[in-house]
């Protein structure tokens, strides 16, 4: 398959997903979503190599169809998105080393990774280390309410006691 076409892939399930009503089907399709991932993922280095920011970028678009699921698996989309966290920090400190320029795509993908990780931290009921993450970004005060109000549209797809949860985080 061409590289288009597999990073469309996310989104195509995403989109399917989102319109699917019927439980069987549904299960169905988070079915075919998780072995595409996993497919995925499989070409990817394993932690602690660090991922391209192609590999990234696709993580974090799989994140959100993981976010789609019924059965959210928070766990999962934390180890994805701490992992594409950990990349963007071993690019910094790559630039930093060789006195080069990060890769603008990271400025877009960073505060993506952020949102999600501190909705699955949440989710998780790990609440002190999702404010420690909000509170940790080195973020400047527009970066951060770019992170807030991302977090806004995540929140219709949590159940109730993680929407709390993240709530709390928020007003932290």
């Amino acid at each position: 398959r061409s590289m288009d076409t597999v990073s469309q892939l996310p989104y195509a399930y995403e989109q399917v997903l989102i319109h699917l009503e019927d439980d069987h089907q549904r299960s169905s399709w988070e079915g075919r979503a998780r072995a595409q991932l996993g497919r995925q993922v499989a070409l990817w280095p394993k932690p602690p190599a660090a991922w391209t920011l192609g590999a990234c970028d696709a993580a974090i678009r799989w994140t959100r169809v993981l976010m789609r699921y019924r059965q959210r698996p928070y766990r999962e989309v934390d180890q994805l998105l701490s992992q594409v966290l950990n990349s963007w920090e071993f690019e910094l400190r790559e630039a930093s080393r060789d006195g080069s320029k990060l890769d603008p795509a990271w400025d877009r993908l960073i505060p993506a990774a952020t949102q999600l990780r501190i909705v699955a931290l949440a989710g998780q009921g790990r609440i002190g280390e999702a404010e420690s993450l909000l509170s940790g970004t080195m973020a400047s005060p527009e970066e951060l309410l770019v992170i807030l109000t991302g977090l806004a549209p995540l929140m219709d797809q949590l159940d109730s006691r993680a929407q709390r949860d993240l709530g709390r985080v928020q007003l932290a």
